[in-house]
């Protein structure tokens, strides 16, 4: 997070000031004229500041993400600390509990110098005690990280002799103190990708700057047509990796503890730690390839498969089939006998296992055989073989052409929009192309040791037995003498018998 400064004329009060005349040199006031000098050009600059992001706002390639606010003021109540969150801890870190860092199994952190940002700051790079000659200044990253919409201080604002504190009375003793700290340059919220894009594909999308690229990438979908390159495009602005720029060759591979980094002759790119990267020194990049496995494509039109080892099967939905099936068919990614019989009519009838609905399914063989039959030729004979693979039959033979098959790893996706705004990218996938997304989806287990008790670093089991006494059944004799009685009631009923 970079600031300029000064970023132009009015970040410079003693250019203004000189222009003021000289007389103002000699006023005793002249601190207090400065003063009103640097208020004024923060007030203009201001308002610079929000013309010019009206005008950027005009298109999606310029809009600015967030609206910055020159001074922002934060103020910090001491009884509203919260619990820090776990602002380096992610899944597979190393941090072990119970081994001295404050963490512990069935214990809660206590609360630190960690506070709830008011809703809509997204960024603060520089916080100061006061907006003029500020004594004390923090920097993110070094003195405070802001993290899932909370801040976190190393050190103890309401302890600094710098900061000023406000004391807060409920009768005659004080019950709080707060303390104001000054963002500069702070980024808030206002939901303008969402209120002038985003909107148009019927998606929310989070303010960011991946929200920003994806925007731009579908609206010059829709006004110049969806070609192969905005479906990887877009589909990496979501999944927050980074596709190859093209004719480059790489030069560089390095992991470091939270990210892979490829350098090439052209460009540096940075990938999530997670994945698994399919690119090594020397490989001459194409443009839009995938550079690691979170997200990688198959859509060559001969019919090239991706490993069946990623794939557990696949799905055609309804929608995709022909009028009269009740639901879609799965085509399981095995080996499978195949079958022949002969029906009523005398024709050879060939089929294999697939899931769905038992009339679905005949419907789809028969027709299939149809059409063979139509051709002068049997589903067997175009088989060749006493076994096949029912997934690899559907990738090579219906997929084979328009067809976009992207493999997904949601674990090692980066910081990206996620694949909630997937609705506005089939919006602009072409009625002749069809986009397969398969997820793979990772479950982590955590073992458990069932031979004795565990302790702070491992799990395990104890039991223990205890006895409850039951209630008793209670008894009671009835007799029938004295709890029941008889009544016997006479009628007239006034009606002659034929």
């Amino acid at each position: 997070m970079s600031i300029r400064y000064p970023a132009s004329e009015l970040d410079k009060p003693d250019t203004l000031f000189d222009t003021l005349g000289s007389a103002w040199s000699l006023y005793g006031g002249r601190a207090l004229v400065e003063a009103l000098v640097r208020g004024l050009l923060d007030l203009e600059a201001q308002a610079h500041n929000d013309i010019r992001e009206l005008v950027d706002a005009r298109s999606i390639r310029t809009c600015p993400v967030w609206h910055t606010v020159r001074w922002y003021g934060l103020t910090l109540y001491n009884s509203r600390r919260t619990r820090p969150p776990a602002l380096s801890f992610e899944h597979d870190s190393s941090v072990l509990w119970g081994a001295g860092n404050g963490y512990a199994f069935g214990q809660m952190a206590a609360a630190g110098n960690v506070w709830n940002l008011p809703e809509g700051v997204a960024a603060i790079p520089l916080l100061c005690n006061r907006t003029q000659a500020p004594s004390r200044t923090l920097l993110h990253g070094t003195d405070y990280v802001i993290y899932n919409g909370q801040i976190a201080f190393l050190r103890d604002p309401f302890v600094d002799e710098l900061i000023p504190k406000l004391e807060h009375f409920s009768g005659s003793e004080v019950s709080d103190r707060s303390v104001t700290l000054w963002g500069y340059n702070t980024a808030v919220d206002t939901l303008r990708l969402h209120r002038l894009f985003s909107y148009v594909f019927g998606v929310d999308l989070p303010s960011s700057e991946q929200s920003r690229m994806l925007l731009e990438i579908l609206l010059d979908a829709l006004v110049n047509g969806t070609s192969a390159g905005h479906i990887r495009r877009a589909l990496a602005a979501m999944a927050g990796v980074p596709l190859a720029q093209g004719d480059e060759a790489v030069e560089l591979v390095e992991t470091q503890a939270d990210r892979h980094i490829v350098v090439t002759d052209k460009n540096a790119y940075v990938l999530p730690r997670s994945s698994t990267l399919l690119v090594s020194v020397g490989d001459a990049l194409t443009k839009y390839q995938p550079l690691c496995d979170a997200l990688v494509f198959y859509d060559e039109q001969n019919g090239a498969l991706p490993p069946f080892e990623r794939l557990a099967a696949v799905a055609v939905g309804r929608h995709m089939l022909l009028a009269g099936f009740t639901g879609g068919l799965l085509f399981e990614n095995t080996d499978t006998a195949v079958e022949t019989d002969v029906d009523d009519e005398g024709n050879l009838i060939t089929r294999w296992a697939v899931r769905g609905w038992q009339q679905d399914v005949d419907r789809f063989f028969d027709e299939l055989n149809r059409r063979c039959r139509e051709e002068g030729l049997t589903l067997r004979d175009l088989v060749g073989a006493a076994r096949i693979n029912p997934a690899e039959f559907v990738l090579k033979n219906v997929f084979r052409s328009n067809t976009i098959l992207a493999v997904v790893r949601p674990a090692s996706f980066g910081q990206g929009c996620g694949l909630s705004a997937m609705p506005a990218l089939t919006r602009l996938v072409p009625p002749n192309v069809l986009l397969l997304l398969a997820a793979q989806l990772e479950a982590v287990g955590t073992s458990i040791t069932m031979n004795g008790s565990g302790d702070d670093l491992n799990a395990g089991y104890e039991e223990t037995g205890a006895t409850f006494a039951g209630n008793s059944f209670a008894e009671e004799a009835l007799d029938p003498s004295e709890m029941t009685s008889e009544r016997v009631r006479a009628f007239r009923l006034p009606a002659t018998c034929g």
